[in-house]
């Protein structure tokens, strides 16, 4: 039952690809979906829309940390999952567990890590008074270099699959050229078929740009913090002018910290995005939770939205961001929060 559904939300997928041509058999598509999903008590969403980040390689809209309970994610109908070896082998290990254990084929995931770019540091967990410290979990033994071969290898061993489909360079190393140095390594991982793309975490615009102009495979995805109310880090590649770049250069940007990580080191957002009154009153407006204006406020700008819950009931809810838009009126109103002055540029 589980692969009919698979095959069919598949189907609905190309069919909203090809349309008008399709109409038909996106209606088709849909009310078949709907009464598997309900035969197997999954969701009845649909696999969310995907964006091509690379040659023939699809990345759903929607990407969810969704640890301990990454097999609810993929019950309710979620593929896309997200660690990193700086996470810990148990939270890469249930992952892969989540995936492998599902009776799905492999195709069907879209399996996300990431490694460290070393010598970097010193880690704000570890020493929160220095003035530039790196405010992300601690990677082991990141004040020299690494071995990222061996740590690449070390994600595909612990995830229990032959490849990714998305490799990180989670954050930059301390100075350029061991930037450069560690992403050749992820490069021959590409070439290797050991990552299907490949790209960076963490970059600012000029990150992105001098990595561009020295890559052999290009960074297909920047994956950084951004919510409604954004401080507009620049330095971490948390604002605007980054996101604009990357479009430019056609690098897809993924966000995470949707609701503004208020308790971590660097916030990504100056308001406490699930109670700010204006989120609250859209939210009021559209008859969602301000969770779902925050996540629908990300993707309805064009990211992919890397969203975090181990909740069952609320991951089920997540799905739901495709089937409502927010109006201009409320994307404005959104857009202004926590704004001095207001410069969206995309």
């Amino acid at each position: 039952l589980k692969y009919l559904l698979a095959h069919c939300q598949r189907g609905l997928v190309q069919a909203r690809v090809h349309p008008p041509s399709m109409q038909y058999h996106l209606l088709s598509y849909s009310i078949l979906c709907k009464a598997l999903a309900a035969l197997s008590g999954a969701s009845a969403s649909v696999l969310p829309p995907s964006v091509e980040i690379a040659p023939g390689v699809l990345m759903p809209r929607i990407i969810m940390n969704a640890y301990p309970n990454s097999a609810g994610w993929v019950q309710v109908g979620g593929r896309g999952m997200d660690a990193a070896l700086d996470y810990g082998d148990a939270r890469q290990k249930e992952m892969g567990h989540a995936v492998t254990s599902s009776g799905l084929p492999r195709s069907e995931f879209f399996v996300t890590t990431k490694v460290p770019c070393c010598p970097t540091g010193p880690f704000c967990q570890d020493n929160p008074t220095h003035q530039a410290c790196v405010p992300f979990l601690p990677a082991p033994n990141c004040d020299v270099s690494r071995n990222t071969t061996a740590d690449i290898q070390h994600d595909l061993d612990i995830i229990g699959v032959d490849y990714v489909d998305l490799l990180l360079l989670h954050f930059p190393c301390n100075n350029w050229e061991n930037t450069v140095r560690t992403w050749r390594v992820l490069e021959a991982a590409a070439l290797s078929g050991k990552a299907r793309a490949i790209g960076v975490s963490n970059f600012n615009r000029t990150d992105v740009e001098k990595l561009v102009a020295v890559a052999q495979v290009p960074p297909a995805v920047n994956q950084a913090g951004f919510a409604i109310g954004s401080p507009q880090n620049a330095t971490m590649g948390r604002d605007w002018s980054t996101i604009k770049r990357c479009r430019e250069l056609g690098i897809t940007y993924e966000a995470y910290g949707s609701f503004g990580e208020s308790h971590s080191t660097v916030p990504t957002s100056k308001v406490d995005v699930l109670n700010d009154p204006v989120v609250k009153r859209v939210a009021a407006r559209n008859n969602r939770s301000a969770a779902l204006v925050a996540y629908r406020w990300t993707v309805q700008h064009g990211m992919v939205l890397l969203g975090s819950s181990s909740k069952s009931v609320h991951m089920r809810e997540d799905l739901g961001i495709f089937e409502f838009e927010l109006s201009d009126a409320d994307m404005a109103e959104l857009d202004a929060v926590g704004m001095d002055t207001l410069t969206i540029e995309v």
